[in-house]
């Protein structure tokens, strides 16, 4: 069975394997549009997560979007604007006139799914384990 899944890889390597995924996509918080990254890291059955800081889209992409503009669009028009190649995928510095990069989203994604993973429970460490929890 693991040799079939994993191309020859024995049990051991399979079961501490990491596997992660990442993500990043629009939020909308109290009626307002962010952008935010999630990571999911699974290794040994077990599923660990983590969302990152997040960014207020820019008034003007929360007024285009919401009179119907697609943010695709919203974003191409900033990117000529700010001088930008068209092809520069990285959204945070069209929200951050050239600031920051979209890897810090992505770093701090990964960051929360290793402090997840590093809890050993999902609670980020917040909760001792041997705590009685009779709610």
């Amino acid at each position: 069975m693991y040799e079939d899944a994993k191309l020859g890889a024995t049990k051991d390597e399979v079961e501490n394997t990491f596997y992660v995924g990442i993500e990043s996509g629009y939020v909308q918080h109290h009626g307002y549009w962010y952008e935010e990254t999630w990571c999911v890291i699974c290794y040994q059955g077990q599923i660990y997560d983590g969302r990152s800081i997040t960014i207020k889209l820019p008034d003007i992409m929360q007024v285009g979007y919401h009179a119907g503009n697609k943010i695709e669009d919203i974003l191409s028009k900033i990117r000529v604007k700010l001088g930008m190649d068209p092809k520069d995928k990285d959204t945070w510095k069209v929200h951050t006139n050239l600031k920051l990069s979209r890897g810090l989203s992505i770093e701090s994604g990964v960051q929360a799914a290793l402090i997840s993973l590093l809890s050993g429970d999902g609670s980020y460490g917040l909760v001792p384990k041997h705590l009685d929890y009779a709610w």
